[in-house]
């Protein structure tokens, strides 16, 4: 139906034109309202281009800076850049025309904004229907990367553009004020653009690349050698010559073809140019995962969204950026994800292709404060530069049976049972689950019969939580799968949801964790604490919690995941040894055929999410692998870890005895009890999505 609308919005064009033509005072109003609206779209970037400081760009970042939690430097921005500016008189005549012919073959005529090119780009866009081209010259592309714009959404993107054509044409301006010479005001500003690029194997910045894969100056580069550079901008990773020779040459080749269209190079230049690459370098030393500033910058595009900080601001040359992170926390981290994804390769029966290994992540967060203490994206940086623990996209992998809190949660909060209240693990019927989709019949690991809910999500009962979701509804159960940003909107009526079969990134899966461990509000994670400025304080994070849930659902689900690690599907993995020295609340989850194993928990002072799988498709990481045998070893040497580095374990609610007598399950009802909450508008909360045949 989506894709009918354009063409229906065109059927009807001409007779709404009709009328607007007939009636000038609608058309009078049209125009005004667009003009308004653009004007209000274009009026906040176009303000904040026109006060800020446009040297800002010709000036090299040399006192950027992101400290530790504990104030101590972390890396210097850029990650990987130049030890000194680049000297626009280094820079080679190859090098200048091979960037120019790739990157902006206007760029000695134009004034900044090549008006040509957008309107080129626009016809192209129009034509494909999408966005093919951008029609950003040098000077803008200079822009994004100094003030760093959001551009999440369509009305960001418009704006960034808007603030990147002012910026340029004041950029354009001031280098030529600087250098008293046009053309040696376009070289101030090709100098500081490539200082900034990224060029791939942990180069930033033309200085980087010229020494890591030649081994030579910049002022030395040869015309082979400064198109190969020029074709990695635009893909550093699939360009890359250790990488990928044949797309080295061919983008090579693609730039040299340019040149010599624009008439830079002689046919015969264009014949003998060759490069060759020196041995693979060894990456440059990393402090950190290499993770942790992409977290940092996602956190800065969102506070800039907010209008907290402004980009002129994080462009100024003292720029100190303080994190939440411990990294030696971190490091200490990585390195048991390493570990345990070596054994898992080790595994009888593991097979991965060379080229998508099994991955993981980690992540532990501050149920006080929501601060990230340790963010680990992936096993190496280099060999994948998305932040798993962020998620894909925004999003992340199939959730499994961590998504059973949010089942046993809303019924509690719905209904006022308690969570030794019993219901039947039987078959579900069709009449508790009116329009619902889905397999109404999942594998079940309990032998049928009647339980407490907490026998039920403490063994991972696959029909136990089915039923209690839909006893709850679909309005609680979305309110708060919704409230976690599990979903958006309400949930579609597919009981596989109710197992685990939504995307949801390990940041939010311990966010939501940490929302139980926490009495019930919500504290959205963060890698930011304070940003600085020539040593003055700018922005300070500040926490503020939401009610989600009440403390009394809280302490019932604690009760519950505290026995997953003394007796449940996590205790033979060393979960039991482990919750007789600290007090630990966890829940195991395993997408059907094991194509995700994770395991997400807390202490009274940490939540701690692991997972780990192939980060795109559903591929078995092994056989009869689990949450419990893959995710908890890693989970369990984190709080090791933790307890070592003298984090505090508080007490946590546990069932009683009499409770814990209560496990024997009583006879199998032939129906189970109907307990739809008569007030679902009543309650604080709210909701969300997702097939699986069934998950522990």
């Amino acid at each position: 139906m989506a894709g009918t609308t354009p063409f229906i919005a065109m059927k009807y064009l001409p007779y709404l034109l009709i009328r607007l033509a007939k009636s000038p005072r609608a058309w009078k109003r049209l125009t005004i309202t667009i003009g308004l609206a653009g004007f209000a779209l274009a009026a906040s970037p176009a303000w904040d281009a026109l006060h800020t400081d446009p040297r800002i760009a010709l000036s090299p970042r040399r006192g950027q800076r992101v400290t530790d939690s504990k104030g101590a430097l972390y890396l210097q921005l850029p990650e990987y850049g130049n030890a000194a500016p680049t000297a626009p008189t280094d820079l080679p005549a190859n090098l200048v025309n091979a960037v120019i012919a790739r990157e902006d073959q206007r760029f000695m005529k134009h004034h900044g904004v090549d008006v040509l090119g957008i309107l080129r780009a626009l016809v192209a866009d129009v034509r494909a229907l999408k966005i093919k081209q951008g029609g950003s010259t040098v000077t803008m592309q200079l822009v994004e990367m100094t003030y760093n714009h959001p551009e999440r959404s369509l009305i960001e993107k418009l704006q960034a553009k808007v603030f990147e054509v002012i910026m340029a044409v004041r950029i354009e301006r001031a280098a030529r004020a600087e250098t008293k010479d046009k053309k040696k005001g376009k070289k101030l500003i090709l100098a500081r653009y490539l200082d900034l690029v990224p060029f791939g194997g942990n180069s930033t910045g033309i200085q980087k690349a010229a020494a890591s894969t030649f081994g030579k100056p910049v002022k030395k580069l040869n015309l082979g050698e400064s198109a190969y550079l020029a074709g990695l901008i635009r893909a550093p990773y699939a360009n890359n010559v250790y990488r990928n020779e044949d797309n080295a040459r061919a983008a090579r080749d693609a730039v040299i073809k340019n040149m010599l269209k624009c008439g830079m190079i002689t046919r015969q230049q264009a014949q003998d140019a060759s490069f060759y690459a020196k041995k693979k370098p060894a990456p440059p030393r990393r402090k950190g995962d290499g993770f942790t500033w992409q977290a940092v910058e996602r956190e800065i595009r969102t506070l800039q969204a907010e209008g907290l900080v402004s980009s002129a601001l994080l462009a100024m040359e003292d720029l100190e950026i303080q994190m939440t992170v411990d990294p030696v926390l971190q490091d200490a981290i990585l390195a048991l994800l390493q570990n345990q994804l070596a054994r898992i390769e080790a595994m009888p029966g593991f097979h991965a292709d060379p080229d998508k290994p099994v991955n993981g992540a980690a992540l532990v967060l501050n149920n006080r404060t929501g601060e990230v203490i340790a963010c680990v994206g992936g096993r190496d940086f280099d060999l994948s530069e998305v932040n798993l623990a962020l998620g894909i996209g925004g999003r992340g992998r199939p959730l499994a049976s961590l998504i059973k809190v949010v089942d046993y949660a809303s019924y509690l909060e719905s209904s006022g049972h308690a969570i030794d209240f019993r219901l039947p693990n039987s078959p579900l019927s069709a009449a508790e689950a009116p329009g619902y989709a889905g397999l109404l019949s999942p594998r079940e690991p309990m032998a049928e019969g009647t339980y407490p809910l907490w026998m039920g999500l403490k063994a991972s009962s696959n029909r136990m939580a089915c039923r209690v979701s839909l006893l709850a509804g679909n309005y609680h159960w979305s309110r708060l799968a919704r409230e976690w940003g599990f979903i958006e909107g309400t949930a579609r009526k597919d009981v596989s949801l109710f197992l685990g079969n939504c995307d949801v990134s390990p940041i939010r899966a311990a966010a939501a964790y940490s929302c139980i461990a926490r009495g019930g509000s919500y504290v959205a994670p963060r890698f930011i604490n304070r940003i600085l400025v020539d040593g003055k304080e700018v922005y300070t994070a500040i926490t503020t919690p939401r009610p989600v849930l009440s403390p009394r659902t809280c302490d019932e689900i604690t009760k519950a995941l505290r026995e997953v690690l003394r007796t449940g599907t996590a205790s033979s993995f060393g979960g039991a040894e482990l919750a007789r020295r600290y007090p630990l609340a966890g829940k195991t989850g395993t997408s059907e055929n094991c194509t995700d194993a994770w395991f997400c928990g807390y202490s009274s002072a940490v939540t701690v999410v692991v997972w780990i799988g192939f980060p795109h498709g559903a591929k078995t990481i092994v056989a009869n692998g689990s949450g419990g045998s893959l995710a908890f070893p890693v989970w369990k040497g984190i709080i090791e870890a933790l307890g070592e580095r003298r984090y505090i374990f508080g007490r946590l609610p546990e069932l009683t005895a009499r409770q814990l007598a209560s496990a024997r399950p009583g006879p199998t009802a032939t129906q189970a009890p109907r307990s739809r909450p008569a007030n679902p508008q009543g309650s604080r909360y709210v909701p969300l999505l997702p097939h699986v045949a069934g998950n522990r």
